[in-house]
């Protein structure tokens, strides 16, 4: 189907070497939609993955598998969406963390949807 790619991709990380991890990427007018999984690879490495299908980030779905990472590593993720990718809005799920979902809240100007898509908040 025309706008609509697979972006697949393997993990070189500790704990999670060698898993295959798919994500969708929907290019819209606004931009590319990501629909991630756990994104085990780290989501910086998807997103700039995505970046080759469309440079514009309007919105991720999904999980970002920051629910164990160091704050400094937060910070590094959440730095990243916002600076280099300048990344729209995020819906962060099972797997993302309440210490991301703070730090984005508070440092960033990305909408963040709650994890019951039922609230935005900025």
């Amino acid at each position: 189907m025309p706008g609509i790619h697979l972006i697949t991709l393997v993990s070189t990380q500790p704990g999670t070497l060698e898993v295959r991890e798919l994500s969708l990427a929907i290019k819209t007018p606004a931009g590319a939609v990501l629909v991630v999984g756990c994104s085990h690879l780290g989501i910086e490495r998807i997103v700039e993955a995505a970046t080759s299908i469309d440079t514009r980030i309007h919105l991720i779905v999904g999980g970002l598998h920051l629910v164990v990472s160091s704050d400094p590593d937060i910070e590094k993720d959440v730095t990243a969406l916002h600076d280099k990718f300048k990344v729209d809005y995020i819906a962060p799920g099972h797997c993302t963390g309440e210490r991301h979902l703070r730090r984005s809240r508070r440092h960033l100007v990305i909408s963040i949807f709650s994890q019951d898509w039922a609230t935005r908040s900025t």
